[in-house]
């Protein structure tokens, strides 16, 4: 339970974490006001939950790879990095809709919470 569950889940919410730090840097603070510091928990627990469903369900059939690494690569999903071209895959976007829906509604949060006159 532990190697399957709580060090891919720990693993990814660390590196989701960092992910959001660096992509949002300068751009607002993450834990600034109530309604940004739940988009954020949110975004967290949303890599953290494929994670642990990805590491639980799918890792069984790729027993060759560590749970540890699911749980790495999920979190570093949030991670800034440059636009590359579609490569077409609509299991992949449909895989990442949620996590991008949720990455969207945190960055509209952080620009609405330094808006002056914008009320909070």
């Amino acid at each position: 339970m532990t190697s399957t569950v709580v060090l891919p889940a720990a693993a990814c919410a660390a590196a989701s974490w960092i992910g959001l730090v660096i992509r949002f840097h300068g751009r607002g603070r993450l834990s600034g006001t109530w309604r940004s510091r739940g988009w954020f928990v949110l975004v967290i627990a949303a890599t953290t939950g494929v994670t642990v469903l990805t590491s639980t369900v799918l890792l069984p059939h790729a027993s060759q790879l560590p749970p540890v690494a699911v749980g790495l690569v999920a979190g570093s999903a949030v991670a800034p990095r440059e636009r590359a071209p579609s490569t077409g895959r609509p299991v992949t976007a449909l895989l990442t809709f949620g996590i991008s829906y949720l990455l969207g509604a945190l960055s509209r949060r952080l620009a609405n919470d330094r808006a002056p006159g914008v009320s909070r």
